[in-house]
């Protein structure tokens, strides 16, 4: 990523303009490497939307949905 007269670019902004276009309201998406980088909670479940082919991206991404995971009383899921 760099920054260039006032506005970053890159690869890494394309992806995440792509993967941003993609949701619907109220989802939040990520990227595999975000999820692999993301700390484990019990509360925080995803959901494989699967490979997905992005404009502009030469490889397809793996996408995922993150989702709220309802825990009871003992914080058991």
């Amino acid at each position: 990523m760099l920054y260039r007269e006032g506005d970053y670019v890159g690869t890494n902004v394309n992806i995440a303009a792509r993967v941003t276009a993609l949701a619907q309201r109220d989802q939040f998406l990520v990227t595999d490497p975000v999820r692999a980088a993301a700390r484990s909670d019990a509360s925080v479940g995803y959901v494989a939307l699967g490979p997905q082919r992005l404009k502009g991206i030469d490889d397809d991404l793996h996408v995922y949905n993150v989702m709220h995971t309802p825990t009871d009383d003992t914080g058991d899921a």
